[in-house]
C-alpha cells in the first residue's frame, strides 16, 4: 500500500465532522457538464446542498462520483464481518431512496441524527431495507428506478451494501442480552461532556455557546434531538445505523458527534441569540428544502444527474482510474484480499476533486500525487488540512511542514498550485475548531490563469532535479532516524516532529514512487533524462540509517513502477539457488507472502487498543543485517497454494475480520533472498506513538511473529506480474523551451530560464549597448523589446516580470531570460488583473472568487444584532500587512479596491456610523467624471461561508450598448436616465461620491467584473466580447434585475443595470504568515529580510533576527 499498515483506533462517526455543508461547484461555471469525485466525503450533505443551490443549473449533466470507507478498527467486537468497513455507503443509499420514495421527514430525520429511535422509525427503516433486498443483484439494481440515478460503482460495492441492509433489520432481533449490554455502553458515552464543551466553544459564537451546549448536553442525555417528554420516552431503541461500524457491533460513535453539524445557523446567529428549537427548526427546514431540491431534480433531471458510490480506499481508487483499466488488483483497503474492480460507466477524469479532511491521516502529498493526473487543465481540488492549535501557532509553518517543502517548489513540481497562494486573498475565511485551524486549499493548474500563454514545455536539467526530488525524499523520511548517523549527532528538527507526531505518519517508499510518477508524467520527462535524474538520486549521500534497512524495498518498488532498474538488479541478478533452486525462471522482483498464526491476533489487538493507530512493517534479516518494508498488503485469511515448485502460485482465502489467521505481503529483489538463514517477521514500526506500549509487550526485538524463509508454512515465495503505466515522454511541439533555476543547494525554485532566438539586426543592436526592455503582458507572459522589435516569452506558471533579467548568449543570436515565479502579496496578487477571469463560450468564470446563487441566499436587514455580527466579520478582513501598507503614501491599487470594497460594506451594513447610504457614485480622480455607480439592495448571507456580502445593481455610465439594448441604449441614456431619477423619486437618497485614480478605477472594474461572474444567473451570448479578449461585456445588463423592476423609484434604470454580488475579500493566514517577520509579525522596514544561512525564515530587522535566533538555530539548515 502507499500508505504505513495500520489499526487506526477511531471512533465511529455516523455525523460527519467536516463542518455544514457547501457546494462542490463553487468553482465552476454554471453552465458545463461537470464530472465530481468526493472522498473520504462520509455523509452526504454535500451533494444534497449542491443540488439544492444549482437548483436553477441543472439543466446540464452532473455525475458524483463519492468514495469512503472507515479503517479497520480491531476491537473484541470487530471479528463480526468484514462488511462494517463501508457504513458511509449503507447510511447514504438509504437516505438518497428514502428521499426519492418521500418518506416522512420526520423518519429521516430520527434515523440519520438520532443514536435512539421509537419503533415507529425502526419499522420505517426495516420496512425500506426489505424494499431495497428485494433488488437481488447488481444488474437489478442498474435497471430499476433507484439505479437510473444513483449507481452502485462496484459488485463489492453492492454485496456489501446488501450485507448492511440484512444488518439493520435483523438487530432488533439480537439476543435481550446483548441489546441491554450495548445499550448500557452508549449509556457510558453519554456521561462524556468535555468534548461537547470543545466542540461549543469552537465553532460556534461565543455569544451562543450556552444554547449550542444545551442542545449537545441534551442530545448526549437522551440520544435524541426531542425535548417533548413523550417523544423521548418512545425513542428508546438502539439505532441500527449508529451501532454497526468498523469495529462491529459496539458502542463506537465519537464524543464529538453532532446532530446540526451539516446544517447553517449564520441566519439565526445574524438575529441574535437563538433557543434550541429555533436551532432545531432551523435545521429541520435546511434538511426539507435539500430534500426536496434533490428529489424535484431526479424526477425532472434523471438522465442528467448521476450519484455514484463506490467504497475503497482514495489511493487506490484514484490509481485505478488513472490506469484507464477497471482493475489494476490494487487492494479495496487494508487487512481486506478483494480488489477495486470499477464499473466501465465511470468517468476517467473529473472538473472537482474534494478529498475533504483524509489528507490529515492519507498525507497530502499522497492526494496529490494520486489526484492531479485526473483532473482536466480546468479542474479543480480540493484540501482540507487541520493545524494542530497549541502553543504558538504557526501556521505558515506547520503547512510547509506537511508539504515538505516550500509552497512555490512543491507546487511547481506537481503542477497544481494554491489560488490563495497566487492571488494574495480568500473568498473563505479561517476557521478555528475542535479539530484545530482548519486550513481550506483551493488547488488549479497554473496554466488555466492565463489562456494567452498556452502550454508550454519544462526541461529539467537531469542532475538537478535528482538532487533535488533527493531532498523532498530526505525531509519525508528523515522522521524515521532522529539520529544522524554520520557524526552521532541528534536531529533536532526530526526530533521534534517525531514526537509531535507520534503514529501519524502516512508515506512509505511507495508514496515516494507514486510522487515520482507523479512529477515524471507532469513535465513528460524523457527515459534518456529521467535516468540521470535518477543515477543523481540514489549517488546521494544517506546519512540516516534506517533509510539503508529501506533501500531494498526501494529499488524493487521503482522497477516494477517502471521508473528506474537500479544497476544492482542487472550486475547482481537473481540466481536458481535457495528458495528459486526449482523455478523456471526467476524474475528481478518477487512478492513474499508471510501467514501470521491465529494466536499472534491477540498481540496486534493489545496494540490496537493500547496505543493510538499502531503502525506496522516487515522485516526479512539475518543475524547481521535487516531489511525493512513499510509497504505491506494485508486480509484476514490465508492462501491457497496451487502453482507447483517449478511455477509457484497462490489465491487468497478471505477468512473472518479479526478471528482468522492473516497474511501479509510484500515486493522484494529476488537477488536479495539468496542469503542462508534468512528470516522473515512481522513488527510494530518504530515511532513515538507506540515505543514505549509496544517495548513493554514485545520486548526489545519488537518481533510479533518470525519465520525462516524456507518455513513452507508461513513463508510463500512468489512471481510479481506487474502492470506498467503508461509514460507520456512527448512535449508539446514549441520552439520556446522552459528550464527551472534552482538554489545553490538544489532544495527550492529559484526560478524560470528560457532562451529567446534574435535576429542578427537585434544582435548588432545588443553589440552596440542596445539594453532589452521587458515588460508583462499576462500573468504567464513577457514581451521582450530590443527598440521596435519584441519577442514573446511564455511559461508555466504565473511569474514576477519586474524582477526579470536578460543576458546575452555567447553565440550572440540568442538571450537568456530569467524571472522568478510570481508571489502574489509583494506584487498585490497576479499581474495585470488580480482577479482573472476563464473560460471559453459559456463557460466564463472567475478564477480566484468563488461562485454564489443569489436567489438561495438568505437577506438580512440592518440592526443592532447584525452590524455586531457583521463587525466581527470584519476584523478578518484586513491583515496586519495591508493596515500598515494602508499607511504609506503610495497605496497599491489592490489594497485601494479591497478598501473601497469595505467601505461599501461597512457603509451599507451599519459597521461605519459615520457613513450610511444606499448609492455610490465612483468617478476617476484625474478627470472627476462619473464612471461607475452601485446601488445596493441589501444584505444576503453566504452560508457556507459564514459570511455576507451586498446585493448590488452596478451602472458602467461609460460601456457602450451591446445590440440588444439598441444604440440608444448607451452611455448618455443611462447617465441621463440616472440623473433624472436622482433629481425626482432618487432625490431623497444622497449619493455617497468617491473618487479613485485611473489606476485604482481599472482594478475595481476588473473585481466587478469577476464579482460578475460569481454572480450571474444569465448566460453570455454568442458574440459576447469577454470570451475571446477576456473583457467586460453588456450580456448582464438588464438581466437578473426583477428586484429593481418592482421599485418604482429605481425602474426606468433596470436596462442599464449588472447584478453583482460583493463579498467579504479576506487574506490568507498562511500566506500573511510566510511573507512577514516570524518574530513581530510585521512587514518589511521597507523590505523583509531572508535569512542567509536557511534562506526559508523572514526577518523585517537585524534585530528582530537576533532576537530570535536562539529559537531558529536548531532548525537553521545551512
Amino acid at each position: 500500500m502507499a500508505r504505513p499498515l495500520t489499526f487506526r483506533n477511531r471512533a465511529f462517526h455516523p455525523i460527519s465532522d467536516s463542518g455544514p455543508a457547501t457546494s462542490l461547484l463553487r468553482d465552476v461555471a454554471p453552465e458545463p457538464s461537470v464530472n465530481i469525485l468526493a472522498l473520504g466525503c462520509g455523509d452526504i450533505r454535500n451533494v444534497l446542498y449542491t443540488i439544492y443551490s444549482e437548483s436553477k443549473n441543472l439543466n446540464r449533466k452532473l455525475d458524483f462520483t463519492f468514495c469512503d470507507i472507515e479503517p479497520a478498527v480491531l476491537s473484541k467486537t470487530s471479528q463480526l464481518a468484514l462488511a462494517f468497513l463501508k457504513y458511509f455507503t449503507a447510511r447514504n443509499i438509504i437516505l438518497l431512496t428514502m428521499i426519492l420514495d418521500n418518506v416522512d421527514i420526520d423518519t429521516i430525520w430520527n434515523l440519520f441524527l438520532h443514536i435512539y429511535i421509537d419503533q415507529k422509525t425502526l419499522d420505517g427503516l426495516v420496512l425500506h431495507c426489505n424494499k431495497l433486498l428485494q433488488l437481488s443483484t447488481h444488474n437489478d439494481w442498474a435497471a430499476s428506478d433507484y439505479g437510473k440515478s444513483i449507481h452502485i460503482g462496484s459488485e463489492h460495492t453492492f454485496d456489501e451494501f446488501r450485507l448492511h441492509l440484512v444488518l439493520y433489520t435483523q438487530m432488533n432481533d439480537l439476543p435481550v442480552t446483548r441489546l441491554a449490554a450495548l445499550k448500557a455502553d452508549f449509556k457510558e458515552l453519554s456521561h462524556s461532556e468535555a468534548a461537547v464543551i470543545l466542540q461549543t466553544v469552537t465553532l460556534y459564537p461565543k455569544e451562543v455557546s450556552d444554547t449550542c451546549f444545551d442542545l449537545f448536553k441534551a442530545y448526549w442525555t437522551v440520544g435524541t434531538t426531542f425535548s417533548d417528554p413523550t417523544d423521548i420516552s418512545a425513542a428508546t431503541l438502539l439505532n441500527p445505523t449508529f451501532v454497526y461500524s468498523a469495529a462491529g457491533q459496539a458502542a463506537q460513535i465519537s464524543p464529538t458527534t453532532n446532530p446540526i453539524s451539516p446544517f447553517h445557523f449564520t441566519e439565526l446567529f445574524v438575529k441574535g441569540k437563538p433557543t434550541v428549537r429555533e436551532m432545531l427548526e432551523t435545521a429541520k427546514a435546511q434538511l426539507v428544502a435539500w430534500s426536496s431540491a434533490f428529489r424535484v431534480a431526479i424526477q425532472s433531471h434523471d438522465s442528467s444527474l448521476v450519484i455514484r458510490f463506490i467504497t475503497s480506499d482514495a489511493l487506490a481508487l484514484c490509481r485505478t482510474i488513472a490506469s484507464g483499466k477497471s482493475t489494476i488488483s490494487l487492494p479495496v483497503s487494508q487487512w481486506r484480499s478483494g480488489v477495486v474492480q470499477l464499473d466501465h460507466d465511470l468517468p476517467s477524469s473529473f472538473h472537482v476533486v474534494d478529498t475533504s479532511s483524509i489528507s490529515d491521516h492519507l498525507g497530502i502529498l499522497n492526494i496529490l500525487a494520486v489526484a492531479i493526473p485526473l483532473l482536466p487543465e480546468d479542474g479543480v481540488l480540493y484540501t482540507d488540512t487541520v493545524i494542530p492549535v497549541g502553543g504558538k501557532l504557526e501556521v505558515a509553518k506547520e503547512f510547509i511542514e506537511l508539504l515538505h517543502g516550500d509552497v512555490d517548489t512543491m507546487s511547481f513540481l506537481f503542477g497544481v498550485h494554491p489560488v490563495d497562494h497566487l492571488s494574495g486573498f480568500s473568498s473563505r475565511t479561517f476557521t478555528i475548531s475542535g479539530r484545530g485551524f482548519a486550513q481550506f486549499t483551493t488547488w488549479k493548474r497554473p496554466a488555466s490563469v492565463d489562456s494567452i500563454a498556452g502550454s508550454v514545455p519544462v526541461i529539467w536539467d537531469g542532475r538537478m532535479l535528482g538532487r533535488l526530488l533527493f531532498g523532498l525524499y530526505n525531509r519525508i523520511f528523515s522522521l524515521e532516524d532522529t539520529i544522524d548517523w554520520t557524526n552521532f549527532r541528534i536531529n533536532h528538527q526530526a526530533f521534534k516532529r517525531s514526537l509531535k507526531l507520534g503514529n501519524r505518519l502516512p508515506y512509505t517508499r511507495e508514496s515516494f514512487v507514486l510522487m515520482l510518477q507523479s512529477i515524471r508524467g507532469n513535465f513528460c520527462i524523457p527515459d534518456s533524462t529521467w535516468t540521470l535524474v535518477m543515477e543523481e538520486f540514489c549517488n546521494q549521500p544517506r546519512s540516516f540509517g534506517f533509510d539503508n534497512a529501506s533501500i531494498n524495498e526501494f529499488k524493487a518498488l521503482l522497477h516494477v513502477k517502471g521508473l528506474y532498474s537500479h544497476p544492482a538488479l542487472n550486475t547482481n541478478p537473481p540466481q536458481r539457488v535457495g528458495p528459486f533452486a526449482s523455478w523456471i525462471e526467476v524474475p528481478l522482483v518477487v512478492r513474499i507472502y508471510l501467514v501470521v498464526p491465529l494466536e499472534k491476533v491477540q498481540i496486534v489487538r493489545q496494540l490496537a487498543e493500547n496505543t493510538s493507530d499502531p503502525l506496522f512493517q516487515c522485516r526479512v534479516h539475518d543475524a547481521v543485517s535487516a531489511s525493512m518494508f513499510n509497504s505491506v498488503d494485508a486480509f484476514f485469511g490465508t492462501i491457497e497454494d496451487i502453482g507447483t515448485e517449478s511455477q509457484p502460485m497462490v489465491i487468497p482465502q478471505p477468512g473472518p475480520f479479526g478471528s482468522s489467521p492473516f497474511v501479509l505481503s510484500f515486493l522484494i529483489c529476488a537477488a536479495d533472498l539468496h542469503r542462508d538463514n534468512l528470516h522473515v517477521s512481522f513488527h510494530p514500526r518504530h515511532s513515538f506513538g507506540s515505543l514505549q506500549y509496544s517495548f513493554s509487550l514485545l520486548g526489545p526485538h519488537q518481533e510479533i511473529f518470525s519465520a525462516k524463509l524456507s518455513d513452507k508454512r508461513h513463508v510463500h515465495i512468489v512471481p510479481y506480474d506487474y502492470w506498467l503505466p503508461k509514460m507520456s515522454n512527448s512535449l508539446s511541439s514549441t520552439a520556446q523551451i522552459t528550464r527551472p533555476v534552482l538554489d545553490d543547494k538544489c532544495e527550492s525554485l529559484r526560478g524560470l530560464s528560457t532562451q529567446i532566438q534574435i535576429t542578427d539586426h537585434d544582435a548588432q543592436r545588443l553589440a552596440l549597448g542596445i539594453v532589452p526592455e521587458v515588460l508583462q503582458t499576462s500573468p504567464r507572459s513577457l514581451k521582450v523589446s530590443i527598440e521596435d522589435h519584441s519577442y514573446d516569452a511564455h511559461f508555466p506558471v504565473p511569474v514576477r516580470g519586474s524582477f526579470s533579467k536578460v543576458t546575452r548568449r555567447q553565440d550572440l543570436a540568442h538571450i537568456q531570460l530569467f524571472v522568478p515565479p510570481s508571489r502574489a502579496l509583494p506584487d498585490f496578487g497576479l499581474h495585470g488583473n488580480p482577479f482573472p477571469t476563464v473560460g471559453h463560450q459559456s463557460g466564463l468564470h472567475s478564477w480566484n472568487l468563488s461562485r454564489l446563487n443569489l436567489s438561495q441566499c438568505p437577506s438580512i436587514g440592518v440592526s443592532d444584532s447584525t452590524t455586531t455580527w457583521c463587525e466581527n466579520r470584519f476584523t478578518r478582513m484586513v491583515s496586519k500587512r495591508e493596515l500598515s501598507s494602508q499607511q504609506s503614501t503610495d497605496i497599491p491599487a489592490f489594497i485601494k479596491a479591497k478598501g473601497l470594497l469595505g467601505f461599501i460594506l461597512s457603509s451599507t451594513s451599519g459597521v461605519n456610523r459615520n457613513t450610511s447610504s444606499k448609492i455610490f457614485e465612483i468617478s476617476e480622480a484625474e478627470t472627476d467624471k462619473l464612471k461607475l455607480v452601485v446601488l445596493v439592495d441589501g444584505l444576503k448571507l453566504d452560508l457556507p461561508s459564514d459570511s455576507f456580502f451586498a446585493d448590488v445593481y452596478v451602472l458602467d455610465v461609460e460601456q457602450a450598448s451591446h445590440g440588444q439594448l439598441g444604440p440608444a441604449a448607451g452611455q448618455g441614456e443611462a447617465l441621463s436616465v440616472y440623473n433624472k431619477l436622482k433629481a425626482t423619486t432618487l432625490s431623497n437618497l444622497t449619493p455617497l461620491p468617491l473618487s479613485m485614480r485611473k489606476h485604482d478605477l481599472i482594478m475595481w472594474k476588473q473585481m466587478i467584473q469577476a464579482l460578475t461572474e460569481c454572480s450571474r444567473s444569465w448566460t453570455h451570448l454568442p458574440y459576447c466580447i469577454a470570451q475571446e479578449r477576456h473583457k467586460a461585456c453588456n450580456c448582464g445588463r438588464g438581466q437578473d434585475v426583477a428586484a429593481v423592476k418592482e421599485n418604482p423609484k429605481w425602474a426606468p434604470l433596470a436596462p442599464f443595470l449588472t447584478r453583482v454580488a460583493l463579498p467579504i475579500i479576506f487574506p490568507v493566514p498562511v500566506l500573511e504568515a510566510m511573507e512577514s517577520c516570524s518574530v513581530c509579525e510585521e512587514g518589511g522596514k521597507p523590505n523583509l529580510l531572508r535569512c542567509s544561512r536557511c534562506t526559508r525564515v523572514f526577518y523585517c530587522s537585524q534585530e528582530c533576527q537576533r532576537k530570535d535566533w536562539k529559537e531558529h538555530k536548531p532548525d537553521c539548515k545551512a
